[in-house]
């Protein structure tokens, strides 16, 4: 294994960008004991060959690989692109326990950039969500037009991808925008979170297990109130074993969620047992106009305890308040969940139609905070009757 690498590894990538040429990481183990990192003077691909790898020092708390633009105002980007592909980073022996360094150990930052592509490779934290030793795998700030496609990301601490536009309210009339798509995400505590403002954020056709949850906006960190993704589109993904709010739209982002199956919510990915009650797959948390198309929730195992499949809550973020109100479904399928809705806040009204339940429990809906203009239309378990709730209301007689 090649020790103290990251200053040749920092000089290469510089002369790369400055000539136009491609970096080559050569096949090899590189231990990585202070952070690849440099501020590109042009474009710039990197390329690990086969059997590359970069791996973190023991008690590494920065990021491994680290390439950016120059500082710019927090609301524009540069113009120099960025290719990684087959980024192959271990992160598992990072930062101590006891978190000495004064951080946690990432694995790919980059900021300042526009047209950023990531193609393929592995990104390594540890076996289980709640190792100690890395924080992220991937994570963006102050970038525009960002793809991430094919990467396997496993046992980060944090979150597998933070993806971040802007520090504040896109004056530029961009924000920021990111594509997810057919990455691998496991055992990580959250799989996305849509960190700053961002005009849109696509997730799809991603496979994510064992998380403790999925893919979610944060709270833009500035004035306004903005969430940290203005639109989220999460489609054709699949998510297992995660244990609550698999979907979870914050404030006042909108978007949809489409298509997507969700497996055995509720339940500790490394335990497999329940982890709490009322674990939620998905969660309207201040949404408004939220729409959630032809997705199925499904419990596989024969033990079940007070999963929901969809909470409707308030969402606070310093004076701000956002009610949930809007959100329309339709085509979802809800199978083996025992509640289907909540509502924790006044909000509302909603609309579901041509909902399928199968072997929800006694009360799948609850009556409590719900907009008497709610409507849910849907078939049970022999499917052969429409249903409506809350029910009809007779008309008092005359």
């Amino acid at each position: 294994m090649s020790r103290g690498a990251a200053p040749a590894l920092r000089e290469a990538m510089l002369q790369a960008a400055m000539t136009g040429s491609k970096m080559l990481i050569l096949p090899g183990l590189y231990l990585i004991e202070r952070s690849i990192s440099a501020e590109l003077p042009g474009s710039l691909v990197i390329e690990f060959s086969t059997g590359a790898r970069l791996i973190a020092a023991p008690g590494l708390s920065k990021t491994v690989l680290y390439p950016r633009g120059a500082k710019t105002s927090m609301v524009t980007c540069t113009t120099l692109d960025l290719t990684i592909i087959n980024p192959q980073i271990d992160c598992s022996e990072g930062s101590s326990p006891s978190g000495k360094g004064g951080g946690f150990c990432s694995a790919l930052s980059f900021n300042y950039l526009r047209n950023v592509r990531i193609e393929g490779g592995e990104l390594y934290g540890g076996d289980a969500p709640e190792n100690p030793n890395a924080d992220s795998g991937i994570t963006w700030v102050t970038c525009c037009d960002v793809i991430v496609d094919g990467v396997k990301i496993e046992g980060f601490n944090d979150c597998a991808i933070y993806p971040g536009g802007n520090n504040m309210l896109g004056t530029d009339g961009d924000g920021g925008t990111g594509k997810i798509t057919r990455c691998e995400i496991r055992n990580c505590r959250s799989a996305v979170s849509a960190k700053r403002e961002m005009t849109l954020l696509i997730f799809q056709g991603n496979t994510v297990e064992g998380c403790l949850a999925g893919v979610s906006s944060q709270d833009v960190r500035g004035a306004g109130g903005v969430p940290g993704a203005r639109r989220l589109e999460i489609s054709d993904n699949t998510f297992s074993r995660c244990m609550s709010n698999v979907i979870r739209p914050r404030g006042a982002t909108v978007g949809f969620a489409r298509n997507n199956l969700i497996t055995n919510f509720g339940f500790h990915p490394v335990t497999g047992k329940s982890a709490k009650r009322n674990a939620v797959a998905i969660n309207m948390d201040g949404s408004d106009g939220f729409r959630l198309e032809d997705n199925i929730i499904v419990l596989e195992d024969d033990f079940r305890d007070s999963q929901l499949a969809l909470l409707f809550s308030q969402h606070t973020f310093g004076d701000m308040i956002f009610d949930h109100a809007n959100c329309v479904g339709s085509g979802n399928t809800y199978m083996n969940i025992p509640r289907i809705m909540s509502f924790h806040s006044p909000g509302g009204p909603h609309k579901f139609v041509n909902e399928i339940i199968i072997g929800a429990g006694p009360q799948p809906f609850d009556e409590e905070n719900v907009n008497p203009d709610t409507v849910v239309t849907y078939y049970s378990d022999d499917l052969s009757e429409l249903h409506v709730w809350p029910s009809p209301k007779a008309e008092p007689a005359r």
